[in-house]
C-alpha cells in the first residue's frame, strides 16, 4: 500500500513469472500456521507456485518437517569467535593490512554478530572487496543488503547475460 505496486499485481508478477522468482522464506521456525492450512508447506512442497525457485531458513526445532519435500538441505552454523570470522576472511580479503581494516570496521559498526552468519560474512567481504576503497561498509544492514544485490546485478551485467533491472532503490 505505500508503492506503486499493488499485492494483487506482484501476485500476478509471480504466478505469471515463476521461473524467474525465488522466494526466500526466512524464519519457518518463527511461522505459526497449522501445518495443515500452511501456505508456506505448499508452496515448499511444490502444491502452489511450483515453478518458483524457494528457499526456506528455520533453526534445528522445525526442520524435520522440511526435510521430505526439499532438493538439497544444508545445516550451516554460525562462527563462534574472533578467530574463526578472522580465518574466513582472510580468504577473500588481499592483504593483513586489508583484513585488519575490515576486521576493525566490523567491530566498530557492531557488525559482529552479522559476521557470525557465514553467509552474511561472504556478503561483507564481497562489498568490502568491491567498495571499500570509495565508499566503506554501509551503515545500515538494509544498505548492506542493497548494495550487496546491487554488486551481483552489476556483476550479471558484465557477464552480458540479460538482466531485468539495472539499479536497486
Amino acid at each position: 500500500s505505500d508503492g506503486p505496486i499493488s499485492v494483487d499485481s506482484l501476485y500476478d508478477y509471480i504466478v505469471n513469472n515463476q521461473d524467474k522468482v525465488l522466494l526466500i522464506l526466512d524464519g519457518y521456525d518463527e511461522y505459526s500456521c497449522p501445518k495443515e492450512h500452511s501456505p508456506i508447506l505448499e508452496i515448499w512442497k511444490g502444491e502452489q507456485l511450483r515453478d518458483c525457485h524457494v528457499i526456506v531458513t528455520t533453526r534445528q526445532l522445525k526442520c524435520d518437517e522440511l526435510r521430505g519435500p526439499s532438493h538439497v538441505q544444508f545445516e550451516i552454523h554460525g562462527f563462534k569467535s574472533w578467530e574463526q570470522i578472522e580465518t574466513f576472511a582472510r580468504k577473500f580479503l588481499a592483504s593483513e593490512d586489508d583484513l585488519d581494516e575490515f576486521m576493525s570496521c566490523l567491530e566498530g559498526k557492531y557488525l559482529l554478530d552479522m559476521a557470525k552468519v557465514p553467509l552474511l560474512l561472504l556478503m561483507l567481504c564481497v562489498l568490502w572487496k568491491e567498495r571499500h576503497h570509495h565508499e566503506g561498509l554501509p551503515k545500515s544492514r538494509a544498505d548492506i543488503f542493497t548494495q550487496f544485490i546491487q554488486t551481483m546485478l552489476d556483476h550479471k551485467g558484465e557477464s552480458h547475460q540479460p538482466m531485468p533491472f539495472q539499479k536497486v532503490t
